[in-house]
């Protein structure tokens, strides 16, 4: 029988906070304090875009708030009694649970040694750690080896335990440096002490939301410091039928959701609804990145939640993206007479566009030809590829059925048509009569289109610009297409996005 271990990280996951953080405002507080922070700084920030090493940044930290300097003149205890208070409770109950039965113990972290070595000893636990220089009992600000993080953590593990196989390991990790280590063992414990494991995740949400944050910035910014003035008489003007569109807006939302609905049954997958909501509404956070492509974080929240195979709802999502397609262009032929005014030289464009989606509907549920493609595939992969293409192939049957396909893109259609009627209703209400809702619904939808295949994050200019074109066609004003073109872009792009961003924070919190 395999002798158990539990391997605990320390910052952020054992304590509360950062020893190194804490041992900093131990060391130097005031105006000498400050002064350091500053000096710090220009380090962190050439850290954090990777121009100098995290063993490096170490070295610099602790020779700007002189902690080496402090142990060796108050000596090991002198954090003993911040550690101890920074203790997780839920963290050191896991930790006492898993010594009342006999486990060994381990803390492995790349906090420096001199910081946590005493309170391993109090604790009466193994320490991995990153190693600093000691000469004459004298600690010096220089790391010795690796900066004990990421895959140097696993490693170091290697070294102080011989091969990781011959113990069952429970690993306890909170961060992205632990994320190779709670890959590899038996039980993780990503953020939770609980007896269940929980793996690390397989994506970053907050990395993520960084840039969703970042890019709306820039866009707000680009958006309204030229015209401000005009946008919020707009707004001011149009916010009875902005709270209409809304509404429009969000039941088109409901009504693409019960498409996916639809897609996900016809693949054998009926996960509860609530939390089915929550995750595809999740997704939309991510729907500003170049084709949508960052709405594929749907698929791992699926996996993660309901452990939906990926393949499953990834073809269940090229499926959406495909009657969404198809759905403009259906939009495109009943409206063809009001947009291009019966200019039968736009009608090849149609006509070819019509042929693609059906064309590819065919392909993907030609078995033959599916079959060739993975045999062909499979020769040079695994037993495992060939049986995964298969039950591939059985899904695209059953998601590009004449039914399906049918129904996805008249929902699809309904949906994008309530997006082109809050358009419409915008523009009524500035007296644009001269835009019908045919036109209105195509200028939304085809843009969105021509924004997609340009894949620039959110089709950010490529929309725009073909919005504004199209509005200018029909004789409205730059100086009034501008301005409701950013306002139906931020009903539509940055309100799903903001709806996006509560699901995902839902989600974090509960997990």
């Amino acid at each position: 029988m395999k002798k158990r271990i539990a391997v605990f990280d320390v910052d952020k996951t054992l304590i509360k906070k950062d020893s190194l953080i804490l041992a900093a405002i131990k060391s130097k507080k005031g105006i000498s304090g400050f002064i350091s922070w500053i000096s710090i700084i220009p380090w962190l920030v050439f850290w954090r875009i990777k121009i100098i090493s995290s063993s490096l940044m170490k070295e610099k930290f602790l020779r700007a708030f002189n902690i080496c300097a402090q142990i060796n003149k108050n000596g090991d205890q002198w954090i003993i009694n911040d550690l101890v208070k920074a203790l997780r409770p839920e963290a050191l109950e896991k930790l006492l649970w898993h010594q009342k039965r006999g486990n060994r113990v381990i803390l492995c972290s790349a906090s420096p040694r001199l910081l946590i070595e005493p309170l391993a000893k109090k604790l009466n636990v193994e320490l991995v750690c990153t190693d600093l220089k000691k000469i004459d009992e004298s600690w010096h600000p220089r790391l010795l080896g690796k900066n004990i993080k990421g895959k140097y953590k696993v490693e170091a593990l290697k070294n102080y335990l011989g091969n990781l196989n011959q113990f069952f390991i429970d690993a306890y990790g909170d961060s992205e440096g632990d994320k190779e280590l709670l890959r590899i063992v038996d039980r993780p414990h990503y953020r939770s002490f609980e007896d269940e494991p929980k793996p690390y995740p397989h994506y970053s949400i907050k990395k993520l939301l960084v840039v969703i944050a970042i890019v709306f910035l820039g866009y707000s910014f680009l958006s309204f410091v030229d015209d401000f003035g005009k946008i919020s008489e707009i707004l001011r003007v149009l916010l009875p039928e902005i709270l209409i569109g809304l509404i429009l807006i969000s039941l088109g939302y409901f009504i693409r959701f019960l498409r996916w609905r639809l897609m996900m049954r016809s693949i054998g997958q009926n996960t509860n609804v609530i939390n089915d909501a929550q995750i595809w509404m999740a997704s939309f956070a991510f729907t500003a990145t170049p084709g949508k492509s960052g709405e594929i974080v749907r698929s791992f929240l699926l996996k993660e939640k309901f452990d939906i195979p990926f393949n499953e709802s990834l073809l269940a999502l090229l499926a959406e993206r495909i009657t969404d397609a198809s759905a403009v262009l259906f939009l495109l032929v009943i409206n063809f007479s009001f947009v291009f005014e019966n200019n039968k030289e736009f009608f090849p464009l149609l006509f070819i566009g019509s042929l693609l989606i059906i064309f590819l509907s065919l392909f993907l549920r030609n078995k033959k030809f599916m079959h060739f493609l993975v045999n062909f595939f499979s020769r040079k992969k695994s037993k495992k590829f060939y049986n995964s293409g298969i039950q591939s192939i059985r899904l695209l049957q059953n998601l590009f059925s004449s039914k399906i396909i049918i129904l996805g893109t008249l929902l699809g259609a309904l949906s994008w048509a309530l997006e082109g009627l809050s358009f419409w209703i915008l523009l009524q209400k500035m007296e644009q009569n001269q835009v019908n809702l045919g036109y209105a619904i195509i200028s939304h939808t085809s843009s969105g289109l021509v924004g997609a295949l340009s894949m620039l994050p959110g089709g950010l200019g490529a929309t725009e610009t073909s919005i504004i074109g199209l509005l200018n066609f029909k004789g409205v004003d730059f100086s009034l297409a501008y301005p409701l073109t950013l306002l139906i872009r931020l009903m539509t792009l940055w309100f799903a996005t903001f709806l996006g961003v509560i699901s995902l924070s839902i989600i974090e919190r509960k997990n």
